[in-house]
Parts: C-alpha cells; sequence; structure tokens
C-alpha cells in the first residue's frame, strides 16, 4: 500500500533500519543528568538528545516500565514536570524531532520483540 511504501522510504531516510537494537537505552527522566552539551549526542550510549532533554526533567517526569515482560509497555508522562519554556527555548525542532523519533523507536522496537516472542499484538499505554 501506499502507507506502507512512505514508512519505507521514511525509515531509509532515517536510516531507522541501521540503528540496531535501541530498547536497552530507553530510561527514566528524572532530571539527574543536568550537567549536558549537544556533544553528549554523538558521545553518549543513550538516545539522541535524551540527555539534553532530561535536563529539562524534574524527578518522575516520565517513567517507562514493562510490569509484564510479556504483555503492554508502560510510559507515565508528567508534562507538569518537564519545563516546557526552556524545551522550546533551548532544543531546535530538529533536535526535539530526532530525540521523539529514537525515543519512539526504541519503545516500538521493545513491542515487536514482545510480540513476536508472544505471538500477540502488543501495545504501548502512554
Amino acid at each position: 500500500t501506499k502507507a506502507a511504501i512512505k514508512t519505507m522510504i521514511f525509515r531509509e531516510e532515517k536510516k531507522l533500519n541501521v540503528v540496531g537494537d535501541l530498547r536497552h537505552k530507553l530510561k527514566h527522566y528524572n532530571g539527574d543528568d543536568n550537567d549536558v552539551t549537544r556533544s553528549d549526542v554523538t558521545t553518549s550510549t543513550d538516545l539522541p538528545y535524551r540527555n539534553l532533554m532530561n535536563s529539562f526533567c524534574e524527578k518522575d517526569a516520565a517513567l517507562n516500565f514493562l510490569p509484564d515482560k510479556n504483555q503492554s509497555f508502560w510510559k507515565i508522562i508528567q508534562l507538569c514536570k518537564t519545563n516546557l519554556d526552556k524545551v522550546v527555548a533551548e532544543m531546535s525542532e530538529e533536535e526535539l524531532s530526532e530525540w521523539y523519533l529514537y525515543e519512539n523507536e526504541a519503545t516500538y522496537q521493545v513491542l515487536d520483540e514482545i510480540t513476536r516472542r508472544t505471538g500477540r499484538l502488543t501495545k504501548c499505554m502512554k
């Protein structure tokens, strides 16, 4: 279908088919990595711009957890604990877009692995 072809082209353009396994890079956002720079994008073992985004967060701003290894992945996001004014002021649209893209890619890699292993469609609750 057209949608599938557009998705394949998008994934190729963004090099999502070659990034490898990102599942282990999903972490909570607790605001505890406040001394960050954009150079962390290339040197960090985290997702791109994760440390920068985390610097705008308070404790427990976003939590990722898998209560059962054979069921849904959960994200609890408390926007009131993220300084969105700083996000807008200090991150470019491209940086924010790349952070969001890789955060979602890592999340869906977890869901895909569970779906393949169990044979049951697995969803993310946000």
